[in-house]
């Protein structure tokens, strides 16, 4: 999303708002820009912006499989809620299951439990629905298929962007203020010099989908630089 701004009255100071919010989904390593503000000739823009962002950190818990009674046993992690959706995967695919097919989780003990077709067959724990595990696998785990965001953090960003005929610059370190930490996120400022845009990007480490939410604030500060 691109703040772009009128020359028609160069002289007058202008003041712009954006609000956006996006997913980064799982994977993605390369910076992505979640907002680009687009910086006249021979102007200056002073913005500041708010980033709030989140991770989706699902739960994982190492298992074995007992193909004989379907039994799956936690041997690290947590054993997984009842009703809750997970995906089984492992280094060998137990077969009988498939890696990105959600089961529903029927709890027999604190640390083993069964999966199901659908939610309703797992309520019940009915056999109809229960998924017929024929061999152990390896590296299996058990991954909750529904995670919610967590470890969020909050980034205040200070910065001035100048475009002038030797292009586009970032004037001086921006000053990037963070509260909580967030794991493998970066969030910075870069200049895209082809195009005339300063730009707020998210660099995350790929393993998990990162969640944010801007509010920006930018006006330009000079009409000749």
């Amino acid at each position: 999303m691109t703040l772009d701004y009128s020359l028609a009255t160069p002289l007058m100071p202008k003041c712009q708002y954006l609000s956006a919010s996006g997913v980064i989904p799982v994977g993605v390593v390369t910076p992505t820009a979640i907002f680009s503000i687009a910086v006249p000739m021979n102007t200056m823009v002073l913005f500041n912006a708010r980033v709030k962002v989140s991770c989706d950190l699902p739960d994982v818990a190492q298992v074995t499989i007992d193909p004989a009674t379907n039994i799956i046993t936690v041997t690290s992690g947590n054993r997984p809620m009842p009703g809750q959706a997970v995906f089984i995967a492992g280094t060998t695919q137990p077969a009988g299951t498939v890696a990105t097919t959600p089961y529903y989780v029927a709890v027999l003990s604190a640390t083993t439990f069964k999966v199901f077709s659908t939610r309703q067959y797992a309520s019940t724990a009915d056999p109809a629905g229960e998924i017929d595990i024929t061999s152990a696998g390896a590296g299996v785990t058990s991954t909750d298929a529904a995670p919610v965001a967590v470890d969020q953090g909050i980034y205040l960003i200070k910065s001035v962007a100048r475009n002038r005929r030797d292009g586009l610059s970032i004037l001086g370190p921006s000053d990037i203020v963070k509260f909580s930490d967030v794991a493998s996120i970066v969030v910075d400022v870069a200049g895209d010099d082809p195009t005339g845009k300063a730009m707020i990007v998210i660099t995350s480490d790929g393993t998990r989908a990162v969640r944010y939410e801007t509010i920006v604030q930018a006006s330009v500060e000079s009409a000749k630089v």
